[in-house]
């Protein structure tokens, strides 16, 4: 049996509460990003949008660019909810508009050091804890036809070569290890995404 982890405390209840849950599966010829879309605070839960993804494919992308000379670029975050949102918003704003790889992992510490240095000591919070936040990001260069997954962590920037989550503790962690088998298939890392999405929130309030 799976155990129960502990549920999140919030100090205030009607503060929007950490997201829960976030994960990445690298496949053989795509990296598959799960992402569960509840948040609540108080009494209220609602849906809302915990990634953010640049399309690679059509003639245009995202405000003009053209993505066939563009990276391609999925941000999804757990922790501080603005820090999050904000952190997704700029990254994929300045990423998709890079075409080394080289030159997108730069930008991201980049724009993770000015988010640590200047917006999280601003934040109104009673304890600077509850600023931590963690991104999972896939990338996709022009310049390689593989997809890379990375986590972050503060300003840390770590490639991961199988699966990697944040936000429910070990949980999802231990459904993935049963499932998850290399090389995937792109259908079979979706099907594995979506099964550890359904049995993570039987056990994670």
């Amino acid at each position: 049996m799976i155990p129960k982890p502990p549920l999140f405390n919030s100090k205030r209840r009607e503060e929007r509460r950490k997201v829960t849950l976030i994960a990445g599966l690298v496949c053989r010829d795509s990296v598959v990003f799960a992402a569960d879309s509840e948040e609540s605070g108080g009494i209220r839960k609602s849906n809302v949008e915990k990634m953010r993804h640049i399309p690679e494919r059509g003639i245009r992308g995202i405000l003009g660019h053209d993505t066939r000379t563009c990276t391609s670029v999925v941000v999804s975050g757990a922790g501080n909810a603005a820090l999050c949102d904000y952190a997704i918003q700029r990254i994929t704003d300045v990423v998709r508009s890079i075409k080394g790889m080289a030159e997108a992992l730069t930008a991201i510490q980049n724009i993770l050091i000015d988010i640590w240095k200047v917006h999280a000591p601003l934040l109104p919070v009673s304890d600077p804890m509850e600023t931590d936040f963690r991104l999972l990001i896939g990338l996709r260069s022009p310049e390689l036809s593989e997809p890379f997954l990375y986590s972050t962590q503060g300003t840390t920037i770590v490639r991961r070569e199988k699966y990697f989550t944040w936000g429910s503790g070990s949980i999802a962690d231990y459904i993935l290890d049963q499932m998850y088998s290399d090389p995937m298939t792109t259908e079979e890392g979706i099907g594995a995404a979506l099964s550890m999405l359904q049995l993570a929130k039987k056990y994670v309030a």
